[in-house]
């Protein structure tokens, strides 16, 4: 049986992929998964101030706050019924060492999205086993968080 590549991602429902359509329209017109997860409200708004230019920035919200909203429902459906371990990694490495796990759900919805627009640009089938998948959008090479972009 062969599915539409949307319907091929772990926990995102067809209630989610609706969303997004409507919203959106087709996420590849954005230009990249870096401006749709923006668009998204999903990147880090960065904060300066005088000689305090290292503080942490929080999420952006710019976007429609129901998108960022239907994420979560996918990251808890996916925590709850185990599924999509391969996106789960992402929350597991940053939980494990030890970042606050609101900033490990987060870069799970990040990763998540960039894995949606991956999906509608190359309208393929999501495979778990590609390089592009595996990759962490919010990790450094020696596994701490950067900034989620």
């Amino acid at each position: 049986m062969n599915l539409p590549p949307r319907k091929t991602i772990p926990s995102i429902g067809v209630l989610t992929m609706a969303i997004l359509l409507g919203d959106v329209g087709d996420p590849p017109l954005l230009g990249s998964a870096k401006k749709f997860s923006s668009f998204s409200g999903l990147t880090p708004r960065g904060k300066q101030s005088g000689s305090s230019v290292n503080r942490k920035g929080h999420i952006g919200k710019c976007g429609p706050s129901h998108i960022r909203q239907k994420l979560y429902m996918c990251f808890t459906s996916a925590l709850a019924i185990k599924r999509n371990t391969l996106l789960l990694d992402v929350y597991n490495l940053l939980v494990s060492k030890r970042k606050p796990k609101n900033v490990a759900i987060v870069a799970y919805m990040n990763h998540i999205a960039r894995v949606i627009y991956g999906v509608f640009k190359s309208n393929q089938p999501f495979d778990p086993d590609s390089s592009v998948a595996k990759r962490s959008p919010g990790l450094t090479q020696n596994g701490n968080l950067a900034t989620i972009v």
